[in-house]
């Protein structure tokens, strides 16, 4: 069966208005055996030639289009053959192309000639027509829930609903407007308690998932604190027993015991900053992960220090230790250091990558809290 004869036939058998078409005019309008290889802005299934026809009409978008006519595939194009760089017709057997401004009668009823926007689809109402929204964006680490890839029309005020790729989180709304265009969606990182807050202005402290890029997009629990302020911190809760015990009578600035229930951390490198804010001592507050010497009294016991992260994101970096005359034993996973100082009066430091007075912490890559247990922030 010849090409022209296989479109005649499928014109014929296609709705009651298209049957009373003169086809022996359409030979002029069309590019036998020729497909515009760029890229289509729509592609439609199962329709007929004047479908097609229609369909690029409804779309002040639509330049042009290829069907083929075989699989009955219509291809909206936003480009011309004529002048447009890129635009290379090749041909295709069972392809036909045509510039739309080449059809001329009323084949999109009362939208033909519609001044809808390029974001829109006109569609017919009453006596008059209305722009619908049409193709939502494409949105970056996202992917559209249901049938948002197969649904050709939104109404206006319709919303077409995203997921986000973990650990990115969702920001705005992708809402059909009046004029047919779509309200901002973006998917994001939340990197700190301040995103969080400007997220969603309601958020109080709390625990929330937070993503480090530094880290590979490693996603961690942290407790945001003050979120009231400009500038809330970020804690990690401990689960277990963390404390340091310094003994009196070598250094004046510490002594007693020291509990930890929450610890500061710098998300940028993961370093403990010395903080009390979530901590209870004996006499006066130590630091944390850091241990003095014995007393000059002999029979006193000497300095220790615990600290146990099981049950948060995190475990003791493999470059923090303790220097000086320190006993120190980690846990198999790194998620628990037990210390002693050794030396009458001598100070055992905590050393970060040879720097002492630091202390750092690594993301866990196994064993993490569950889901459930911090927030998932939602951007507004």
């Amino acid at each position: 069966m010849s090409l022209w004869r296989l479109l005649i036939l499928r014109l014929v058998v296609a709705t009651a208005w298209e049957t009373c078409t003169d086809f022996t005019n359409f030979k002029m309008f069309l590019q036998e055996n020729t497909r515009l290889e760029v890229e289509a802005f729509l592609v439609l299934s199962d329709f007929t030639l004047l479908q097609c026809v229609k369909e690029c009409k409804l779309r002040s978008r639509c330049q042009s289009f290829n069907f083929n006519l075989n699989a009955g595939q219509c291809e909206l194009l936003d480009t011309a053959s004529e002048g447009t760089s890129g635009s290379n017709p090749t041909t295709t057997s069972q392809y036909v192309y045509s510039d739309i401004k080449s059809w001329t009668g009323n084949i999109a009823g009362k939208c033909e000639g519609h001044s809808c926007p390029t974001t829109s689809v006109c569609r017919e109402k009453g006596d008059n027509y209305t722009c619908l929204c049409s193709n939502p964006p494409a949105v970056l680490n996202a992917n559209f829930v249901l049938n948002a890839q197969t649904q050709m029309v939104w109404m206006i005020g319709e919303e077409v609903k995203y997921v986000c790729d973990p650990p990115f989180s969702p920001r705005g709304r992708r809402v059909c407007q009046s004029d047919g265009s779509w309200t901002e969606f973006f998917c994001v990182l939340v990197t700190d308690c301040s995103q969080v807050k400007t997220c969603n202005n309601a958020y109080g402290d709390g625990e929330y998932w937070i993503v480090l890029e530094k880290y590979n997009n490693a996603r961690v629990k942290i407790y945001c604190h003050d979120m009231s302020s400009d500038t809330p911190g970020h804690f990690v809760s401990l689960q277990e027993d963390n404390y340091s015990v310094m003994p009196t009578g070598c250094f004046s600035s510490y002594c007693g015991r020291t509990n930890f229930t929450k610890i500061k951390i710098n998300l940028n490198n993961l370093q403990i900053n010395t903080d009390h804010t979530f901590a209870e001592w004996s006499c006066k507050p130590g630091p944390y992960g850091r241990v003095m010497g014995c007393s000059s009294d002999a029979g006193a016991d000497c300095g220790t220090v615990q600290v146990n992260v099981e049950g948060t994101s995190f475990k003791v970096s493999s470059e923090s230790t303790l220097t000086g005359p320190a006993d120190i034993v980690f846990s198999s996973n790194h998620s628990v250091m037990h210390g002693k100082c050794n030396g009458r009066c001598s100070a055992c430091y905590s050393a970060h990558q040879g720097v002492r007075l630091r202390f750092a912490f690594s993301v866990k890559e196994h064993g993490t809290p569950d889901e459930d247990s911090a927030n998932m922030t939602i951007c507004v």
